[in-house]
């Protein structure tokens, strides 16, 4: 069960870049008539509920949590050998309930701040979506890790805490419940998978530090070139390809299947590609790249203030010794 399924069932140095590392670059045809699901993508939306509706839900599921907690601690009282368990694996289940209500009733309380802030700005500037459909930085974007990094410390901390009770009954049971052995074991891979995601995030954050994108305007416009200046971070040194893929990306609403509730699935109705091959060499004076993309026309305006959004991400991957360097930078492209 993925973070966002659960959640919605709880509804830089200086230089130009040489002009032989420019003519290297090569562009992949762009292609404007089709929708590509994107898996594994982290998706501006948090969940399929906002606003006030996402911290009722979330409360209900916080106010659970609590009372779990204030029964493990004693607080409230319980009959003896009404409780089966240990009240140490008591209080874990009441994480279970608590952290993911919690972090639904901070998307709420956030998503509300947010809509007031669009509803002030779009007064001001009723004419000019790009000034009160997100607050951009006219001057260029930035990406960091600290925000995968925390939705896999969610993930964890939640497959963590449906693991112990899981294994304390599994314990008592002996070999004789074999069928939940093996569900454990399903359980612990994928709570190893989601450690592995955290340490090459953090090991990523620590290595690149945050990323930089400069814009050579603000905003873009459909059917006009999109000009991009990417910083080199700190602690790249020698390195490989660099490929970079712009895209328009669409997020909907999907039933989670027999799961219930629903999800939130990302679909790329735009691509376009780039591979670069600059001389990335720590001795070099190359610390920037030029890019350009031609922008489509059609509906492709970016809508972040929308639930669920539309929106243009650049990403941009490259090979290097160690963790490889990953980031997504969002571009503010509009009609």
């Amino acid at each position: 069960m993925s973070l966002s399924v659960l959640a919605g069932q709880i509804t830089a140095l200086g230089g130009a870049a040489p002009k032989a590392a420019r003519r290297r670059a090569t562009s992949a045809r762009a292609e404007s008539s089709f929708r590509e699901k994107l898996r594994n993508h982290h998706t501006q939306c948090g969940t399929t509920i906002k606003g006030r509706a996402a911290i009722v839900f979330g409360g209900a599921f916080v106010a659970m949590g609590v009372f779990i907690m204030l029964v493990a601690t004693g607080v409230i009282p319980t009959e003896e050998g009404a409780v089966h368990a240990p009240m140490w694996v008591i209080g874990t289940c009441a994480g279970v309930f608590g952290l993911p209500g919690l972090w639904v009733v901070w998307y709420g309380i956030r998503t509300s701040i947010a809509d007031a802030w669009v509803r002030r700005r779009s007064e001001r500037f009723p004419d000019s979506p790009c000034y009160f459909d997100y607050p951009w930085n006219e001057s260029g974007s930035t990406y960091s890790d600290l925000r995968s990094i925390r939705r896999s410390m969610m993930f964890v901390l939640i497959l963590g805490g449906l693991a112990v009770p899981g294994h304390q009954i599994a314990l008592e049971e002996g070999s004789d419940a074999w069928f939940l052995w093996i569900g454990m074991g399903f359980l612990d891979l994928f709570l190893l998978l989601g450690v592995y995601f955290v340490c090459r995030a953090t090991l990523r954050l620590v290595r690149f530090g945050r990323s930089r994108l400069r814009f050579d305007r603000f905003p873009f416009r459909l059917g006009q070139r999109m000009n991009v200046t990417w910083l080199r971070p700190r602690g790249m040194k020698r390195c490989g390809t660099m490929h970079c893929t712009l895209r328009c990306i669409e997020e909907v609403f999907e039933s989670a299947g027999e799961e219930g509730g629903q999800t939130v699935q990302a679909y790329a109705i735009y691509r376009d590609e780039k591979t670069i091959e600059p001389p990335m060499d720590r001795n070099t004076t190359f610390a920037e790249v030029a890019l350009a993309f031609d922008l489509p026309k059609g509906e492709f305006e970016t809508r972040l203030r929308n639930h669920p959004p539309r929106y243009w991400e650049l990403e941009i991957r490259v090979a290097s010794v160690g963790v490889d360097y990953e980031a997504r930078f969002l571009a503010p492209v509009y009609a």
